[in-house]
């Protein structure tokens, strides 16, 4: 499972995913406690709202109970405390109402609110003993106050409930109104008390007086703490509302109150004006406090929907998160993937040998860029690798084409010395052959030229016996002529025999030439194939570890190249003895052609010399002396003729032998041109 790459993503993925989403629970739940409380202090400021308005009923409930009493239950105080009474009722049913539908996790929150709500139902006992006289003014304050700070605990567990400074702030300063409406509250109540009882005796009831003062200590009290806590707007709603004639009065009946100890002087103030009047100033706090409260309510309910709308937003951020990382998580995994599989395919085409296919990403500067650029150089390689085996396919391909030429070459070369030697070994017996018969004619002419040297030397010796042997003579001269005759025809083909030997050798000469450059082309041949070699062998350095097999391949072509120059320098050695032979035999036959030539000139004055003798002897009988003469030259002509009878000999023999020694350089011209070829071919055979 792990060796999935996805898998190993996706792991990564998970860990700030569950921080994220651990961290946005934990947001969410913080939030969501934040709002439970500020879900119930929306109800919560309504109770003290409620609680605010029902201390405000019931501190009028109380001074009214407290006139009653003070009055002995006057009628028209019985009418006004009667006429309050459902008001105190409707906000106490109100106040039941909320308490009633408020839901709370605190029990301990709770369980306080049902304690508040029980003794405030305690008004109705309240009521029955007034009406049944049983209360003094005494148990009314006391009894109705006891609910008053029942209530005002209401309003003070709110604002220890609340959880934002904003709500606080407004509930302080409901607080600190409510308790100096109160402090008020009993002010008025006590004061319009006090104004009764010295409106009908005339005397200042100190005891009452002293609650009035301290009621009034602590109205101002927690009006200066109010103050103290008061925002700039709360302060400048306090000072726009709490103003005018019912504030300036109070404070005017106030002072003559305060002052009635001393003066004895109630300025005319009746208890119940002073009352209404307070009241009304009460009235004006109470609307300073009741948008307090309310502002409480808006603030709770603007703290309850701003954390709604924060917890949707972490929650949609924690999703949209998640959703994105989701989504950027398989994004990268498919582009990941992707990548991957383009080079998987990439090397999988390089593998299957698909040298033509375009390597992605190389531009990236991470590992998979890293990845392609290996799979570039990777693909790069094959290529060279492949124009190598191109080059080599390429070189093998030249090769075989070169040894393919060359073989024809070779074919060509050997057809061409074969039918030379052919020719030339034919021509060399032809040449042998020649000397031989001209050997055999010299050989016959040698004895004829001796017997007519025998024959004149008799004739010399013996004149007298030729005038007898004229017969005898003129025959043996007409044999002469005859056998002059044979050896000038010998001569003759002799000569033309030794020109066509000229001829045949002048040819192997040529054909010898025409060797050599073959030779030289051969040579050419490898030392160009020795230069490529050599060439190779650089390209194979080059190439490093991937040259080294065409660089043995080099090397071996090399020295085959550089075996093939031995060897064509060795047929060149040859070729220029043969050359060098041949000169020489071209030189000896045409000594040959010339010496026949000679012999033919001899032969020619032979004849003529025969000839002349054939005339003479009819005059032999004539002149002795001329016949004498005639021997003589005859003699002497015999000699001559015997002489180049003998040269001719030599020639011959001399011709012969060379016939033989070219024979013999034609043949070891063969063996080598054979053992060259051999090599050769062995040579391209390896």
């Amino acid at each position: 499972m792990m060796k999935r790459i996805k898998v190993q993503i996706g792991l990564l993925a998970i860990v700030p995913m569950l921080a994220v989403i651990g961290f946005a629970a934990l947001s969410v739940y913080e939030k969501s406690v934040e709002l439970s409380h500020h879900e119930f202090m929306r109800p919560l400021t309504r109770i003290a709202e409620d609680a605010g308005n029902l201390v405000h009923e019931l501190q009028k409930e109380r001074g009214m109970s407290v006139a009653l009493i003070k009055s002995d239950y006057d009628p028209a105080a019985r009418a006004k405390l009667d006429a309050q009474r459902p008001n105190v009722d409707a906000a106490l049913k109100m106040f039941d109402d909320h308490l009633a539908a408020i839901d709370l996790n605190d029990e301990a929150l709770l369980a306080d609110l049902q304690h508040v709500a029980e003794e405030v139902h305690k008004t109705d006992a309240f009521r029955q003993a007034i009406d049944a006289k049983k209360f003094t003014a005494g148990d009314v304050v006391k009894n109705y106050t006891h609910e008053v700070h029942e209530l005002i605990h209401v309003v003070g567990i709110t604002t220890e409930s609340s959880p934002s400074p904003e709500i606080t702030t407004e509930l302080l300063a409901y607080l600190t109104l409510v308790e100096a409406m109160e402090s008020g509250g009993l002010e008025r109540a006590t004061g319009a008390a006090l104004l009764n009882e010295f409106n009908l005796t005339g005397e200042v009831n100190l005891q009452t007086y002293k609650s009035v003062v301290t009621h009034y200590g602590g109205e101002k009290a927690f009006l200066k703490e109010f103050l103290s806590i008061a925002t700039k707007e709360q302060k400048t709603l306090w000072e726009n509302t709490v103003k005018g004639e019912p504030v300036e009065e109070t404070l005017v009946w106030r002072k003559a109150i305060h002052d009635l100890p001393a003066t004895k002087d109630a300025k005319g103030i009746e208890g119940a004006a002073w009352f209404a009047k307070a009241t009304e100033r009460l009235n004006l706090i109470k609307t300073v406090s009741d948008d307090f409260i309310h502002r409480a309510e808006a603030a709770a309910d603007t703290d309850a929907a701003r954390l709604n709308s924060e917890i949707f937003v972490l929650a949609t951020i924690a999703v949209g998160f998640v959703a994105a990382t989701l989504a950027l998580v398989v994004w990268q995994v498919m582009a990941i993937t992707q990548m991957l599989s383009r080079q998987r395919d990439a090397i999988t085409e390089l593998a299957e040998g698909n040298l033509d296919v375009i390597v992605s990403d190389t531009d990236r500067p991470d590992e998979i860029g890293d990845i392609a650029r290996a799979s570039e150089v990777f693909r790069d390689k094959l290529i060279h690798q492949q124009q190598l085996e191109e080059a080599a396919e390429a070189d093998r391909i030249k090769r075989r084409e070169r040894r393919t030429q060359l073989e024809n070459a070779i074919r060509h070369f050997e057809t061409s010395v074969t039918t030379i030697q052919e020719q030339l070994s034919g021509e060399t017996r032809g040449v042998q052959d020649s000397a031989g018969e001209m050997l055999t004619i010299a050989l016959h002419a040698d004895e004829s030229a001796r017997a007519a040297n025998s024959a004149t030397e008799e004739a010399t010796t013996n004149v007298q016996t030729v005038a007898s042997a004229a017969a005898e003579l003129s025959a043996s001269i007409g044999e002469i002529s005859r056998q002059a005759g044979t050896a000038m025809q010998i001569s003759a083909s002799a000569s033309e025999t030794a020109v066509a030997a000229d001829k045949d050798i002048s040819i192997l000469a040529e054909t010898a030439d025409k060797i050599g450059e073959v030779v030289e082309i051969i040579r050419a041949i490898a030392e160009q194939t020795n230069l490529l070699a050599l060439n190779a062998t650089i390209e194979a350095a080059r190439a490093g570890e991937a040259g080294k097999g065409f660089a043995v391949v080099a090397a071996e072509v090399k020295e085959l190249s550089t075996q093939t120059a031995r060897a064509t320098d060795e047929i060149a050695s040859q070729i220029s003895g043969i050359q060098g032979s041949t000169q020489k035999s071209v030189a000896a036959i045409r000594d040959i052609v010339e010496k026949i030539e000679e012999v033919r000139g001899v032969t020619e004055t032979i004849s003529a010399s025969v000839d002349e003798q054939n005339a003479a002897t009819s005059e032999i009988t004539q002149s002795i002396t001329f016949a004498s003469d005639g021997a003589s030259a005859a003699a002497s002509n015999v000699a001559g003729v015997s002489g180049s009878i003998d040269q001719t000999r030599q020639k011959s023999e001399t011709l012969s032998q060379s016939a033989e020694q070219l024979g013999l350089v034609a043949n070891d011209l063969s063996d080598a041109v054979g053992a060259f070829l051999n090599e050769v071919r062995e040579d391209e055979a390896a």
